[in-house]
């Protein structure tokens, strides 16, 4: 009886110094955009969201998927959002290596995922170094410039590898509030290029419209 309550007390006090297996931690903003990490994205999309973003014209209409972030041990869980494919003469069909615009659900403060509305993802296939769009955002942040955060991501869709991407920040209302005072400011993203060698495009296009 003795050997066998000594064999009891031996086995739990074992058990106490097992560690038990840690949960995975939640994910902050400063992950997200970690120049330092890169961070993995997951999309799951049905069949019809893929079919969706693989035709002309609905490339960048928003389509219902999810998403998973994980970095390290660190992980977001899955995540319901909407998804578009963006670009102008980068724009590509999903099955190719689209650059994405994610919409997050707004919460009961009207922002989504992490204080985020959005996040923009793009592919850079246009710029083999891979480096153009993340060294300027750093060198306006560095000059105490309002850019954008960036980060690096390798992006999956229903477990395909698309490639390595730059996450950006995306500048919208949730970008303006946090670098201005004045949240009336307005944002314009240019389409194409204003000024052409012999033509002034800027001072046409501004009669037109």
């Amino acid at each position: 009886m003795r050997k066998a309550l000594a064999l009891v007390v031996v086995l739990l006090a074992a058990i106490s110094l097992v560690s038990p297996a840690s949960a995975p931690s939640p994910l902050t903003l400063a992950d997200i955009y970690n120049p330092s990490k890169v961070i993995r994205v997951d999309f799951t999309l049905p069949q019809s969201s893929i079919d969706s973003l693989n035709t002309d014209s609905t490339l960048k209409k928003y389509v219902a998927g999810q998403v998973s972030f994980s970095l390290d041990k660190k992980t977001s869980g899955t995540l319901d959002i909407k998804l578009r494919l963006k670009g102008s003469s980068s724009l590509q069909k999903l099955d190719a290596a689209p650059s994405f615009k994610i919409k997050f659900p707004a919460g009961p403060s009207q922002l989504g995922y992490l204080g985020l509305r959005r996040m923009t993802l793009n592919a850079m296939t246009q710029d083999g170094s891979k480096l153009h769009e993340f060294a300027a955002y750093a060198l306006f942040n560095a000059m105490g410039l309002p850019a954008s955060k960036t980060g690096w991501a390798k992006v999956y869709v229903n477990g395909i590898f698309k490639g390595l991407y730059v996450n950006i920040e995306t500048p919208d209302e949730t970008f303006m509030t946090r670098r201005f005072r004045d949240i009336t400011q307005h944002i314009y993203e240019p389409n194409g290029s204003d000024f052409r060698m012999g033509s002034d495009w800027g001072d046409n296009r501004s009669e037109e419209h």
